[in-house]
């Protein structure tokens, strides 16, 4: 004798439910993929209000620093033409005293030369 078939069970039996509940659950999953996949882009993000400000002071932070770099260039090239123009007025002070001097020992040279010649008290007897 068969079993008799209930009404809720289709002919088959319980596997055969399980396996038809099976296929619906997939079925519906790739539904919802099929609906994702295509579903528009969600839509752009709104911009953001501070964007301009910020790209702004970004870049005004930008030209400050290249206008530091370049002012520490300019005040050291200044800082060395300042050294090298001390170096050549040095030189110029030791010339000059070199050259007072050098005058110095020519006048003294010049005037002994002259009493020699007046037989002055710088020399013994003129010279002829």
């Amino acid at each position: 004798m068969s079993s008799p078939v209930s009404r809720d069970e289709p002919p088959g039996g319980p596997s055969l439910s399980a396996g038809l509940a099976d296929l619906d659950r997939r079925l519906r999953a790739l539904q919802e993929e099929l609906a994702a996949a295509e579903a528009p882009p969600p839509p752009p993000a709104e911009p953001d209000p501070a964007a301009p400000e910020r790209l702004a002071e970004e870049l005004a932070m930008a030209i400050i620093a290249r206008a530091e770099a370049q002012a520490e260039r300019i005040v050291e090239a200044a800082h060395e033409r300042v050294r090298s123009m001390t170096r050549q007025a040095e030189e110029l002070l030791r010339l000059q005293e070199g050259l007072r001097r050098s005058a110095r020992e020519l006048l003294d040279t010049y005037a002994e030369a002259l009493a020699r010649l007046e037989g002055g008290p710088g020399g013994s007897e003129p010279i002829a």
